[in-house]
């Protein structure tokens, strides 16, 4: 693990002390072979404003609590009794998501704030970057918030060459040219996406034009849908939205196009 010259906030694999929060200026690199030489002990479990949070500090609760936010827009608030003194580094909230909103967030706890919600150092978390109810757990490091549960939540965006004909998936606007089943599948592979589902070659291509995409009908397009036969592979939308192919031999060269899923 290597960083230069940033805060460095994140879960370490530190053994029995299974992550920690820290602010550094200097390269952190940790080497070895093996787990044991990598790891990083003998920290105490402090408070102190300029000591690591350690996992026993983390972990005994001390400085946990949860509840909902509200708020308006991006500027988030959130009443907890529980919390009767002044945040201190390593306070950790387990916190609710409202409704989603454009904007970097910013939470105020009590009277306490509006404090910074950051993803990482220097990037703000985006008020519609989870859907509503989404439960995140959040640490404050003295002047902001961090967020410690990552993006598995949130949706990523379409590239600028896709489309997201729904939540759950981009397409991309132009077909591939005509290449062999494995050989399609491996263009996509190699730019880190996939073949399309039939069915996501059909919900794109019933609202192509206004999602902006081309040639969704006219030529067969692979799918990564697999026939009943070994080596064929089923195609879609050679002359309209609903006509399927029931099956192809992977080695007759056929148009294709690409998806991600968000």
């Amino acid at each position: 693990m290597r960083t230069t010259g940033i805060a460095l906030i994140g879960w370490f694999l530190l053994g029995p002390l299974a992550h920690g929060q820290v602010v550094i200026d200097k390269n952190l690199v940790l080497e070895g072979t093996t787990a044991a030489e990598r790891q990083v002990t003998g920290l105490p479990n402090s408070l102190a404003p300029a000591s690591v949070l350690t996992a026993g500090v983390e972990q005994s609760g001390a400085h946990r609590t949860g509840g909902a936010v509200g708020g308006s827009g991006a500027q988030w608030q959130t009443a907890l009794p529980s919390l009767n003194e002044a945040l201190v580094p390593g306070t950790n909230l387990s916190v609710q998501t409202p409704a989603s909103s454009t904007g970097a967030v910013v939470l105020q706890v009590n009277d306490q704030g509006p404090y910074p919600v950051v993803m990482e150092p220097g990037v703000p978390l985006a008020g519609d970057a989870y859907p509503a109810g989404t439960m995140l757990s959040l640490v404050f490091d003295g002047d902001q918030f961090h967020v410690m549960n990552g993006r598995a939540s949130a949706r990523r965006e379409c590239p600028s060459d896709m489309a997201g004909p729904s939540p759950q998936y981009c397409i991309e606007r132009d077909e591939r040219p005509s290449a062999q089943f494995w050989d399609a599948m491996i263009v996509c592979a190699s730019a880190g996406r996939r073949l399309c589902s039939w069915g996501e070659l059909y919900t794109a291509c019933i609202s192509a034009t206004p999602l902006g995409l081309n040639n969704m009908t006219g030529n067969w397009e692979w799918s990564n849908n697999a026939a009943n036969q070994d080596t064929w592979v089923r195609v879609a939308l050679r002359a309209s939205c609903t006509e399927a192919g029931t099956r192809q031999p992977v080695d007759v060269p056929t148009y294709s196009r690409c998806c991600i899923s968000r």
